[in-house]
């Protein structure tokens, strides 16, 4: 139930005097930035120290220096930051032609609003200085935002009334009731108390019903300003107005797929979100009550209404966006500045450099991949930067441990931001429905090392590559269909066997070998990477991707056969050692613990992961090499028929120790 309005008010009138009733009237603005003038002239640096001059009543007696070096006591306050729930309207009407105010018309409109107040029992006090307008002061139930206190003096003045809304700013220091008028040295003095009511959002609505907010009030040099015209007031006093109101000030949206997304100003960016961020924010913005379940339930339900309606443009994919710049992928150019009417999801956080120098970047890519292949790196850092899965390219960065592929996922990290990033499985986006929901809105998918037998459902793999539709689910939400925007990258020693042989498989993959090993490394070599670099390896990124579009293909991929031969020699590297280091043989066969050791032995040389004699001998089945019991010397062992081990020195010594 709405509260009286100013409860204390009629006690503190009872006071022997003003400058006791200022005191108790001013503990109701403890914690508010005060000042004291005379004669229009500030007589302390409120301005400049602003923070010295916080209001306490325990501060009343405090001695402070003046701006002539002198002292002034705290109880001489006469200006002070408007209250969260109290505002003054005064009028400034001026005469026809003539810039002397118009007292008989300011008198009316006082009039006019005193009524409008009364005939909705709104309580208020009238006071006067003995200047051109008596001030009436109105108590909200709610703790107001400036622009809500601008838009309720507009609502409440008369219409053609010229309104003073310098009395809705914080920034401002305004008069204090009882204190003397720091221009009229006249005691700010109550005239008139009506009790009432005070003024709440229910009533707004009610007298703002048909009303509108108008342009055409002046601004001056001394800081008036004007309303911009909107739509009526009656709506925004309601709980939808009040969200329309935020959605001004923070913009989102709710999605066909049930998802709230909220504009990141920092980020310039829209971020996905839920129910309870948008109650803390409208309530930390608007002071608006999110306990009540009521009033939250007609809260969400209005995110909901109005997030529908107000749901942003989709970019581009071949747009690029580097901090508040928006960049044609296509042709490197610069489009526009970023703003919410656009669905943005992937700032990187460096601005574009003047130049393509990258000295320390691009040694440190000859040390990863060897001279000859620093622009595989260079080309999949520029694929990064869009959205835009035009090459349909899954990267696969094979090669042993200590060999800079997760350092340079570091670096692409540190690049494209951490926001921009996901890590999964590939099995698990295969093979879970929700899983690939990770990938929507990031660019760079980081899949770890991953198993022989990874690999079943290769449908969905092919679809992650790009330009394919996709079905994303997040648990609770209603699926919707898109294109990935992430690069899938995998790090590993081995890639996956695949049961899918066709080139549609084999062409979507990108192999870049990391060859070398590098031991004892004291240094983290991205922090030795200038920010200039990166600033400029936007700008070199911008341009090979302009080349990649215009060549659709990615620099030492090599064509079909050599792409399905790279990963048949990273998948399955058993039939590779077959195929150097053995013999087919009729009537031949090897023991498996044999062919394992030395199988092993030349996995190592490649930098492959080990396999176990179980996993070698399961691989060979599926193969269709016969692997079965048979007795040697009167041992039963597992061998491999029709198959023998070519001879070899090192191969004997193995076996001799392995058998001692």
């Amino acid at each position: 139930m709405t509260e009286v309005a100013f409860k204390n008010f009629e006690e503190i009138q009872k006071l022997d005097n003003n400058l006791e009733r200022k005191r108790e009237w001013l503990k109701q603005y403890e914690g508010k930035k005060f000042a004291i003038g005379e004669n229009r002239k500030e007589l302390i640096f409120w301005k400049k120290y602003e923070d010295k001059y916080t209001y306490y009543d325990s501060r009343w007696d405090e001695k402070i220096k003046t701006i002539k070096g002198g002292e002034i006591s705290v109880s001489e306050v006469n200006k002070i930051q408007r209250h969260d729930s109290i505002f003054v309207i005064e009028f400034d009407d001026k005469m026809k032609g003539v810039k002397l105010k118009d007292k008989s018309r300011i008198a009316s409109n006082i009039e006019k609003v005193k009524t409008l107040l009364e005939e909705n029992g709104i309580g208020y006090i009238e006071s006067t200085h003995m200047g051109n307008s008596n001030y009436l002061w109105i108590e909200h139930e709610n703790k107001l935002s400036d622009g809500e206190i601008e838009i309720i003096i507009k609502l409440l003045s008369p219409v053609g009334s010229e309104v003073d809304t310098n009395f809705a700013s914080s920034n401002k220091r305004l008069p204090v009731l009882f204190a003397k008028h720091w221009k009229y040295n006249k005691e700010e003095e109550p005239i008139k108390f009506f009790p009432g009511l005070k003024l709440n959002n229910y009533i707004l609505a009610k007298i703002a019903e048909g009303k509108e907010v108008i342009d055409g009030e002046d601004v001056n040099d001394k800081g008036y300003k004007t309303f911009k015209k909107g739509s009526p007031i009656r709506k925004i006093f309601s709980i939808k107005g009040q969200v329309e109101q935020y959605h001004k000030l923070n913009p989102f949206f709710y999605d066909k797929s049930k998802l709230f997304w909220k504009w990141d100003k920092e980020c310039n960016k829209y971020s996905m979100c839920d129910e309870v961020d948008l109650l803390n924010d409208i309530e930390a913005e608007l002071e608006i009550e999110t306990i009540d379940s009521k009033k939250r339930v007609e809260l969400i339900e209005s995110f909901k209404q109005v997030g529908r309606k107000k749901v942003p443009k989709k970019p581009k994919k071949y747009w690029v966006q580097f901090l508040d710049k928006v960049y044609n992928g296509k042709t490197a150019e610069f489009l526009f500045d970023v703003t919410p009417e656009y669905h943005f999801m992937n700032p990187i956080g460096w601005k574009v450099g003047k130049f393509e120098d990258t000295p320390t970047i691009d040694k440190l890519f000859t040390e990863w991949v060897g001279k000859g292949h620093e622009i595989e790196l260079s080309e999949f850092i520029a694929y990064l930067i869009t959205r835009d899965r035009f090459l349909q390219r899954i990267y696969g960065l094979c090669g042993g441990g200590s060999n800079g592929k997760g350092t340079f996922i570091k670096f692409c990290t540190k690049f494209v931001g951490k926001d921009n990033c996901v890590a999964s499985e590939l099995k698990q986006l295969a093979e879970n429905q929700f899983e690939p929901a990770v990938l929507y809105g990031k660019l760079l998918c980081i899949m770890g090392e991953v198993s022989y037998a990874d690999l079943k459902n290769t449908n969905e793999i092919k679809k992650i590559a790009g330009e394919d539709l996709m079905s994303f689910q997040f648990k609770g939400k209603t699926p919707f269909t898109e294109e990935n925007s992430a690069i899938a990258c995998c790090l590993t020693n081995s890639l996956p066997t695949t049961p899918d042989k066709s080139i549609g498989f084999y062409r979507k993959w990108m192999i870049i070998d990391f060859p070398n090993q590098f031991n004892g490394i004291l240094v983290d070599p991205i922090e030795t990477i200038p920010d200039i670099e990166f600033e400029n390896l936007a700008l070199k990124s911008l341009n090979i991707l302009k080349k990649l579009y215009e060549s659709k293909t990615l620099s030492n991929e090599g064509d079909f056969n050599e792409r399905i031969k790279r990963y048949e020699e990273r998948s399955n590297p058993i039939m590779q050692f077959i195929e150097e280091q053995c013999e087919e043989i009729s009537g031949k066969s090897t023991p498996l613990r044999d062919f394992t050791i030395q199988c092993n032995e030349f996995l190592k040389s490649k930098h492959l992961r080990v396999m176990t004699a179980n996993q070698i001998g399961k691989t060979l089945r599926e193969e269709g090499f016969s692997v079965g019991n048979r007795k040697i010397d009167d041992i039963s062992q597992v061998v491999i028929l029709n198959i023998s081990i070519k001879s070899s020195k090192k191969l004997l010594k193995l076996l001799k120790l392995f058998k001692s």
